[in-house]
Formats: structure tokens, sequence, C-alpha cells
């Protein structure tokens, strides 16, 4: 079954056929004689063929998704849409004349001599020169057309663009750990935690984190790095497809294909296949261990919960004991103290007498001593002060030399200091205009429709809820991970993910402000009015007029409305105004 990467691959076979400038007419073909149960029926063909083109193709886990648009209108925005939904099944798979996906196997490659379009083709999509086949053998794939993207709103967050920065990978990890389901079957779930993950990524994931399919409670730890490993395997292999590579060849993946029988991986151990999650997995045993976790048989507790209070009343009883032993004890040994203390008697009498005082003579001599010593220090200072003494006009010429030199050396100083500001104001001026030259080139090579987003005020989904945004270019934020990542996803892709920083977040930490999310995920602030997202739902009014207390997203949200609030009300230059940005 095509995962994520043999997907997101599709979507790059499909993107030839968005035409925006050109505005050309995407015409749709049936083609076959039986189609597949879930098609597109040939009355909607007829009612959408060139009628529409081809504005964006958007992808979320393993569902693809055409934006239409219509051919007259000139500002897109304002545009009336139609959606038309691809999904692959089990054997499904997009082919243009010149693009076709290599699966990551490291022996199949494409057959030149093919014909096209190929054996098992059941829809053509054309837009000017460029097409693009759906093939099926065994007819699970499904397409259809829709009014809205509600579609892509009921998955799961997507495995690979939204799993790009430590906050996202926090909160996929939190929803994983501590979960009574097993590991696997939880992340083949398109609609609860992540989506786009199949069979032989999640057997993938598992081998490479050395977790046994069926393991459930997982620590914060283990969740994180599935998280990581996950985010890793998916970029991994979209890369591979694009260059038409295979796999790593240390992948599982290499070995897994031996149709249910032992073999084994990489390093020559043993490869056994059992069943989870309702699907076949695909594991090394040697590593792959279920370990026992969470909450073991509680009669086992309780019995040596009751040993433990039974020897605990029986030192309680001991010590009862020995404590009215000891003192009476005690009570003993002090009257026996008191009575040998009345009898005993001092021996030795110690004599307090006064000092003696210092005699006449002995003061007397002190005093000379002082005065000697006071004489001497007098006649020693005064032959200093005879030395020391310089004529006044040596003592002028002097003074003179000293100001002339502090002059020279103040004068040296100014010209190093001023010849030393030119050289790095000319440093700056050559640095910043190489800045501001990369700047334009890169953002020159932004499609326009991404550009005019930049620093646009809206709404994104996260999990089940709408929560404020703006939306952000590269150099709207200070120079660190996260505009790397835009600028790597953008060399490999040839395509300006989106970036959004959610209103709301603590501003002295911006390490879990921002996002990368997909085009579908996010709508306009006048989109979200209409759709109510602005407003506070009807349980923290309730708790805001009771003046209870709320919990930390609630609090998040609160304060992100009013920030969007007043944000929306800005110049796009305005917005962001206290964020320090450094180039």
């Amino acid at each position: 079954m095509p995962e994520l990467p043999e997907v997101e691959r599709f979507r790059q076979i499909l993107l030839p056929l968005v035409t925006v400038p050109k505005r050309q007419t995407l015409k749709l073909e049936l083609y076959g004689e039986k189609l597949p149960r879930k098609w597109v029926s040939a009355e909607d063909v007829d009612s959408n063929t060139g009628k529409w083109c081809c504005a964006d193709v958007l992808r979320k886990g393993k569902q693809l998704c055409m934006v239409l648009e219509t051919k007259k209108t000139t500002d897109i925005n304002e545009s009336p849409k139609k959606y038309f939904y691809l999904h692959m099944g089990m054997t499904g798979r997009l082919v243009s004349p010149s693009m076709s996906c290599s699966w990551g196997h490291k022996y199949i490659y494409d057959d030149p001599n093919e014909e096209w379009p190929p054996k098992f083709t059941y829809l053509i999509l054309t837009s000017g020169k460029e097409k693009v086949a759906f093939a099926d053998p065994r007819k699970f794939g499904a397409c259809k057309f829709s009014d809205s993207l509600d579609f892509l709103d009921e998955l799961a967050p997507d495995g690979l663009i939204e799993t790009c920065i430590p906050s996202q990978c926090q909160s996929m990890a939190a929803a994983i750990m501590n979960q009574r389901l097993g590991i696997k079957a939880l992340i083949l779930d398109q609609k609860r935690v992540v989506s786009g993950v199949g069979n032989w990524v999640a057997d993938e994931v598992l081998y490479q984190c050395e977790l046994h399919p069926d393991q459930s409670y997982l620590t914060n730890e283990q969740a994180l790095d599935v998280v990581g490993k996950l985010h890793s395997i998916l970029s991994i292999a979209v890369d591979c497809l694009n260059d038409d590579i295979p796999y790593p060849e240390k992948w599982l993946f290499g070995f897994r294909w031996t149709k249910k029988k032992a073999g084994k991986d990489y390093l020559g151990r043993n490869l056994s296949f059992l069943q989870s999650g309702g699907r076949t997995s695909a594991i090394v045993a040697s590593i792959q261990k279920l370990r026992s976790v969470g909450k073991k048989s509680t009669s086992v507790t309780a019995k040596s919960a009751t040993k433990k209070k039974k020897i605990q009343t029986k030192k309680n009883v001991s010590i009862e004991g020995s404590e009215t032993k000891s003192s009476d004890a005690v009570e003993v040994t002090l009257e026996e103290k008191i009575a040998t203390k009345t009898d005993q008697k001092p021996d030795v009498v110690v004599s307090k007498k006064r000092k003696v005082g210092i005699t006449p003579e002995e003061v007397h001599s002190v005093a000379s001593s002082i005065s000697t010593v006071s004489r001497a220090k007098l006649t020693k200072k005064k032959q200093q002060a005879k030395k020391c003494k310089i004529k006044p006009k040596i003592k002028r010429e002097f003074k003179q030399e000293h100001e002339e030199r502090h002059k020279d050396e103040t004068s040296l100083n100014i010209t190093r200091a001023v010849s030393d500001s030119k050289d790095i104001s000319m440093k700056y001026d050559t640095e910043e205009r190489k800045f501001r030259l990369e700047k334009e080139t890169m953002l020159n090579q932004v499609d326009k429709s991404v550009k005019d987003d930049f620093r646009k005020v809206g709404f994104a989904k996260w999990q089940r809820q709408w929560l404020p945004v703006i939306q952000l270019g590269p150099y709207d934020i200070s120079p660190g991970p996260v505009r790397k990542y835009w600028m790597d996803f953008f060399h490999k892709r040839n395509e300006a993910p989106r970036l959004v920083y959610w209103y709301g977040s603590p501003k002295d930490d911006l390490s879990k402000s921002f996002s990368f999310l997909s085009k579908n995920t996010i709508v306009s602030y006048d989109e979200g009015v209409k759709q109510s997202r602005h407003e506070l739902s009807a349980k923290i009014k309730k708790k805001l007029l009771a003046g209870k207390q709320l919990t930390v997203a609630e609090k998040v949200l609160v304060k992100g409305l009013t920030e969007l609030k007043d944000e929306s009300e800005m110049s796009k230059e305005n917005r962001l105004s206290w964020m320090k940005i450094e180039d």
C-alpha cells in the first residue's frame, strides 16, 4: 500500500498540472471498462471537465487533494473553489509520461518499454501538455469531487510536515505515551495521533527504536524517540524517491519482503513475523522485546502490603516494650547520679587572686622609648622632604613635556579610532548589502501566493482545535533552527513551507512558539470570523463569569485571541513589532 513517502512522490507528479499563471483548464477522462467501486461518476466528470483549472495540490497523510479554481476570475482568494480528492488504496499509483515512483526497492526499476497510459489505468488528468494517469490493479483506490476541505481536517497531524519543530514533536509524543493500546496500532490509526504511517513505515520506526509492536505505556523518552525516528525515516524516504534511488540498505525495508518467511536483517539477526494492530509485522525478536510495564497483578501487591502491615505492627509492639524498659532504667541511673554528686567533695580549691599592677619605673621606661622612636621618624621625614624638593623651572619644563606627550597620544588614538570606525562601517555596509541581496534573491524564488500570506493573521487547526496564528516568512524570524529548516525544505523541494507563530505563546521562550503546517490547515482571519473561530467557547465564558481558574490551554487561547484582535487592526509591517529580529 502506498504510504506517506510514495504519496508525496505522487504529489510531485501532479504538480506540473498546476497552471495558475496560464489558467489552463483541467480535463478528466475516464479510462477502462469496469471502474473501481469508489470512483468519480461519469456525470461529475462531464459537469466539471473544462470548467476548472488546478491551482494547487495538497497532501495530508496518505490523502491527496487538488485545489480547483475557475478560469475567469482574476482574484484567486475570492474565486469559487472545488476540491478533487485522490486516495491510492492498496495498489494505486500516479504516472506521467516523464515521471513515476520507484517505490524505494533496490532491484525494481521502471520498464522503459512500458506503454502509456499504463495497464489498469482508470482515470487520465490533462492540463495543457501535461498528463497524469491513475492506475490501480486491485481497484481499492478512490477519487471524488467535494466543496470543502473537511475530509483533510478529520485526519491527525501529518507525520512529515507537523513533526519538524521540538514543540510539535513534544505534543505528539504526549499523545503517544502512557497509552494502553499497542504502539503500532496507535500510530496506524490515521485519525488519532499521526497520519501517513502505514505498515512498512511503522515496522521501520519500531525496528530502529527497538520497540515491540504491541508495547504499551511508553515513557516520555520512548515516545520522543518514536516521533524523532518517524520524521527522520519519512524525510529520508521522500528524498530517496525524488532522487530515484533505493532506500538505505541498513533499513529493515529491504529484508521484510519474504512473503512472511523467516529471514535475517542487515546485521544477520533473525527476522520473524507476527500479527499486531490487525497487520502482519516484521520484527527482530532479539532486540524488539515485549517488556512488562504499567499496572502489574494487584493480588501480589495486596499480599505484600498485608505482610508489610503485619511486620510493622510487630515492630511497633516491640518498640513500645523497649521504650518502657529504657525509661525505668533512665530513672534509676538519674537517682544514682544525684546521690553520687551529693556525696562528692572538692579535693582542690582554686584560688582567684587579683593581678598585680605596673610599677612607675616601668611606665617611665616605656614613655622614653616611645619619644626616641618619634624623634627618629621626624628626622627621616625632613631628610626625604629636602631630597624631593625640585626647582620651579625644572618642574615647569617637566609639566610642559608631559602635556605635549599626552596631546600626541590622544591625537594618535583619535586617528586610530576614526580609521577603525571607518573600517567597521565599511565592513558592516558590505555585509548588509550582501544580506539584502541574498534576501532579495531568495524571496524572488518564492511563489507569489505564498509571499502574499507572509504576516497574514488567521487561524490554524492543531489536533481538534482552531487557534490564532500569523503566517511568517524565513526573514520574519531570527537566524536559528527554524529559519534553517525553512531554507533546507525550500532548497530540497523547491516549495515554500507554511510557517506560523501561535498567538498566546510565552514571549520569553520562543522555541515552542512556531510550527510548520500544511496549507489546508490554515484559514484567513475573515474566513475564521465567518466560522466563529474568534469567539471563546461557552465553557470558557462560563468560567470567566464565575471567576473560576482556567487551564493552561484555555489561558493561552484567551491571550492569543486578544493578541490576534489587536494585530489584525495593524498593518503587516507593524505586526510582531515586539519580536526582536536579528539578521
